[in-house]
């Protein structure tokens, strides 16, 4: 299966919301992904990712299958004293889940970040404790597990643990190198 990364544009809106609105794609996502998801939740999200891409505030793709929108991929970077950072985040509509989609994606958007922006060394992605497949997503695509924040999230009236996931840019060089030797890019 042939998974692209590309910017979002405003036609995405409404299969955007199609995919969105679902309870169980929402479940393990932050409180200000809106639930039910409306074409116009879509529409002001694409445009907030143009603004804020434009403003190097964050850097947002979709993930496409068979040139078909599947899900989104982000990373808002850090300022102040942790400005070399960036939080990664994703999601796919439940028709794409286990498949390798994300890993796959993931991997991608860990090079293009990484390839855009030289002066981002680490990528981390928090990720709330029953959402075992986006664990092994993240760790598939090379992240390695460095915490658990106990009792860290409050969702749907339960505290839930948060483990963070990261990957330095040393390590992904070196991911790059192994995948060029095994001739996989």
């Amino acid at each position: 299966m042939k998974i692209e990364l590309r910017p979002l544009r405003i036609p995405d809106a409404v299969p955007l919301a199609k995919l969105a609105n679902n309870e169980k794609v929402s479940r393990y996502l932050r409180d200000r992904f809106p639930a039910p998801y409306e074409p116009e939740h879509a529409l002001s999200f694409i445009q907030c990712c143009h603004a804020n891409e434009e403003d190097g505030m964050a850097m947002v793709r979709a993930v496409t299958a068979e040139d078909k929108l599947v899900g989104i991929v982000e990373c808002v970077f850090h300022i102040d004293v942790d400005s070399r950072n960036g939080d990664v985040g994703y999601w796919l509509g439940e028709p794409y889940w286990h498949k390798g989609i994300a890993r796959e994606a993931l991997r991608q958007f860990t090079d293009l970040i990484f390839t855009q922006h030289p002066e981002i060394w680490r990528l981390s992605a928090s990720i709330l404790q029953p959402n075992t497949a986006s664990m092994k997503a993240a760790e598939s695509a090379g992240y390695a597990q460095e915490a658990v924040l106990r009792q860290a999230a409050y969702k749907h009236e339960t505290l839930m643990d948060v483990y963070l996931y990261a990957i330095l840019r040393n390590q992904w060089q070196q991911m790059v190198v192994n995948r060029g030797k095994a001739g996989i890019m």
